[in-house]
Parts: C-alpha cells; sequence; structure tokens
C-alpha cells in the first residue's frame, strides 16, 4: 500500500488520503475548487487548504492484490 505522487492536483477527489510536502496525511472531505495550478479542498478536520503544482503530493494508493 504505497504512496504515490501526484502530478496533476486538478485530479484530486474527496475521500483521497493526502500528504502535502511530508506533512502529517490528511482524508479530503471536499474539493472547493479546482484551477489550471491549484486545487483547494476542506481536510476531514474542517481545514481549508491549498494545494498548487509546485508541492510534492502523495496519494494513499490502497494494493490491488
Amino acid at each position: 500500500m504505497p504512496w504515490k505522487l501526484v502530478t496533476d492536483p486538478i485530479r484530486i477527489r474527496p475521500g483521497d488520503q493526502l500528504k502535502v510536502d511530508g506533512g502529517p496525511a490528511f482524508v479530503v472531505q471536499r474539493v472547493i475548487g479546482s484551477w489550471r495550478f491549484h486545487t483547494e479542498v476542506i481536510t476531514a478536520e474542517g481545514l481549508p487548504m491549498d494545494i498548487r503544482d509546485t508541492d510534492y503530493v502523495a496519494i494513499w494508493v490502497e494494493d490491488a492484490k
């Protein structure tokens, strides 16, 4: 169950578990909006977060086995 690099923040969806720039993992509750170079989300804790294409973003990927 590895972390995988997100190359396009516009593909982020509710329910995704993410890490930004090596910080703590969080779950996306809602996507507020997506623009060309960034996406704004609300975390499961209710905190807003702006994710830019220059950030190192990783998504948790369930093992397909």
